[in-house]
């Protein structure tokens, strides 16, 4: 059972940078407009009122390349805003109950499923606050000795039955977001060719943790 909740919990770590990755990928090309030479205009980079106690840094060259050098992202053309936004809202068509979707493209939820949100959410951060308590309790201290055991042992969390389903049916649903973020990242054909493997095996590993989850699911008591 622990190894399974590690599993799940790391598997959000990246959630955050997902969704950033995904909106880039899907963004396409931006509005701003390269010239001949490959480079953005400096005015599509703040201009002059950019630096109002400095230098301007498009008047040395040398500066201009360094800045270029360390920071190429910079020169990068900016993500249409208008077509991530069509983007998120197929996707949320697609996949309504993606737990990823911006607040501004989810579908309106009625009193009575934003109140469950809000039970489902309270219920899975409470589980996990009484099990990250255990397993600080459970540590070992600083000279590497295990805890004594005795009356003052730490025991394991009492989670109900009702508790454990809910807290293993979320996390099932976080791993089917990130999945369905992946898979239509990938649908977009945007995606360069090694992001392509990286991506198409993370999912089979989100699939597989996925399954070992539903596995853990089925043996909750009813």
């Amino acid at each position: 059972m622990a190894r399974k909740q590690i599993i799940v919990l790391l598997s959000i770590l990246g959630a955050v940078a997902l969704i950033a990755v995904l909106i880039i990928v899907i963004g396409g090309e931006g509005d701003g407009q390269r010239d001949g030479g490959g480079d953005v205009p400096w005015e599509q980079l703040g201009g002059d009122d950019a630096y109002p106690d400095a230098p301007n840094p498009a008047d040395d060259l040398e500066q201009l390349d360094q800045i270029r050098n360390l920071w190429p992202d910079v020169f990068e053309p900016r993500p249409d805003r208008e077509e991530v936004a069509q983007q998120w809202r197929e996707f949320a068509a697609r996949y309504p109950s993606n737990i990823y979707i911006p607040p501004q493209f989810q579908p309106e939820l009625s009193e009575a499923e934003r109140a469950e949100r809000l039970r489902v959410l309270d219920t899975v951060t409470d589980v996990q606050g009484r099990i990250a308590s255990v397993r600080a309790r459970s540590r070992a201290d600083v000279t590497g000795d295990p805890p004594a055991a005795g009356p003052n042992a730490p025991g394991q969390p009492t989670v109900t039955p009702a508790e454990q389903r809910t807290f293993f049916q979320y996390r099932i649903q976080e791993l089917e977001s990130r999945i369905q973020l992946i898979e239509y990242a990938l649908e977009q054909g945007e995606v360069d060719s090694d992001q392509v493997a990286r991506g198409r095996a993370q999912l089979e590993e989100l699939k597989a943790e996925k399954a070992e989850l539903e596995e853990v699911l089925a043996r909750v008591p009813a």
